[in-house]
């Protein structure tokens, strides 16, 4: 098993930054990784919908982060019946099925509502139907 350790020393006060960098395990670069900082303690205010569109038989993105407090917005913007599933994904547990959805034609939205957690949820979507 891999561990990954993170050490970040960031002051921003109330302003919104960005950070970039590069997550190595063993040494070695890697292509895909999410990096997330939370701030302990607080909800987020304000928390919108995290969005998921179909486009060209694509999710986009297949992976979200949907902040305390946050729903998910579903759109399909293909003329295409899309099904997918909604897993919450997090370090100690295996994935949990929050829901799945037939998303049946171009124009379609739904909303979801995401379980009440203490901090934000890291959601991966999955095509079911190819």
């Amino acid at each position: 098993m891999r561990r990954l350790s993170v050490i970040l020393l960031l002051v921003a006060g109330a302003r919104a930054e960005t950070l970039t960098g590069l997550v190595r395990v063993n040494s070695q670069p890697v292509a895909q990784a999410i990096v997330y900082l939370g701030v302990a303690g607080r909800a987020p205010t304000n928390a919108t919908a995290a969005t998921v569109e179909t486009r060209d038989n694509q999710l986009q993105p297949h992976l979200q982060i949907a902040p305390r407090g946050a729903a998910l917005a579903l759109r399909n913007a293909d003329p295409t019946l899309h099904v997918i599933a909604v897993d919450s994904l997090n370090a100690t547990s295996p994935p949990t099925r929050l829901a799945t959805e037939a998303m049946p034609y171009a124009g379609f939205e739904r909303t979801l509502a995401l379980p009440d957690t203490r901090d934000s949820l890291l959601l991966k979507l999955t095509g079911l139907n190819g």
